[in-house]
């Protein structure tokens, strides 16, 4: 939600009640404008205002002013249009994006082969506890050392510092067939990086596949000169020589700040990310490029509250 009014608090303390809603304030003909990114109803995809904004992800050309003055913001380059995103109220935690969208071929690759071992991605969904999963499927002897990338890691891309200490996490169960042997198997890594993709350091730990499901957590603090981007590192590595036929299930991975895993974040995309028992803050998402969705007001003078939520918190 965002207001821009002539109307100024005092340095008396402000304490509105819960159904108190930032329209009011223009009850007594304040002028300015207030844009409510949680109303679908008032956001639409074109500068015309016929196509409506439904899902998360979707561009905004017109957002409504709800202040009553016709004040609507709008932005007619299609490549400037911000996009219709929810976050949870605790802030972003877990940083692999597309982490929970199992299902989607461009953070979960379908298909993997390697050194004559394949790996097929056969089932996705949401567990019985409310946490996304997929399976796969990993058949072949391995003529040199086997690594497939289950997971498009480029999409978890964060920015780092050195000092800090990242957390890679994710269960893992073995569902049929043969574990591989010693040294082969899931491998939950974080790897340090100078950007745009150069590998500083890392910290891996190479998962022995069971019948029961598993929590495995790899931590790493960054050190090394020049890091200033983690990203989470899961992969499959095959041993050279080593014969595999199994099944395996992998869910709910999570990149997150902390020498701990975090309460579980469902990262859909860069635009639906949501935490269970935290409550969804919408929002108008820009690139950090271009993105704008400007409004023309009416002169407020020297007295006026421009008021923001940010991924911070509120700001005046």
């Amino acid at each position: 939600m965002k207001f821009i009014s002539d109307f100024s608090f005092t340095s008396a303390p402000h304490r509105p009640r819960g159904d108190w809603h930032p329209v009011q304030l223009f009850d007594a003909g304040a002028r300015g404008a207030v844009f409510d990114p949680s109303d679908l109803a008032a956001m639409f995809q074109d500068s015309a205002g016929l196509a409506l904004v439904t899902a998360l992800g979707q561009p905004i050309s017109k957002c409504l002013d709800q202040s009553g003055g016709g004040n609507h913001a709008s932005q007619a380059v299609a490549a400037a249009r911000p996009q219709l995103a929810r976050y949870p109220a605790s802030g972003i935690r877990n940083v692999a994006t597309g982490a929970g969208a199992m299902d989607s071929v461009t953070y979960w690759p379908a298909s993997i082969t390697s050194g004559g071992v394949t790996a097929t991605k056969q089932s996705s969904g949401v567990d019985t506890d409310g946490l996304e999963y997929a399976t796969w499927s990993i058949a072949g002897t391995a003529s040199a050392d086997a690594y497939l990338g289950i997971y498009a890691y480029a999409h978890s891309r964060a920015p780092a510092s050195v000092g800090q200490t990242w957390t890679c996490s994710a269960f893992v169960q073995l569902v049929s067939g043969s574990a591989p042997p010693a040294g082969s198997g899931l491998v939950i890594g974080v790897t340090g990086e100078k950007a745009p993709s150069t590998s500083n350091e890392s910290a891996t730990y190479t998962t022995g596949l069971t019948d029961a499901e598993t929590l495995f957590i790899v931590s790493k603090t960054l050190s090394a000169i020049g890091t200033n981007q983690v990203r989470a590192n899961p992969f499959l590595k095959i041993l050279s020589g080593a014969t595999v036929n199994c099944v395996l299930k992998v869910k709910a991975l999570q990149l997150n700040t902390g020498a701990e895993r975090g309460a579980y974040q469902h990262n859909l995309s860069p635009y639906d990310i949501t935490e269970a028992g935290q409550r969804d803050v919408w929002a108008i998402c820009r690139d950090g490029v271009d993105d704008a969705l400007p409004a023309t007001l009416p002169d407020l003078g020297s007295d006026a509250t421009i008021w923001y939520a940010t991924a911070s918190g509120g700001a005046t």
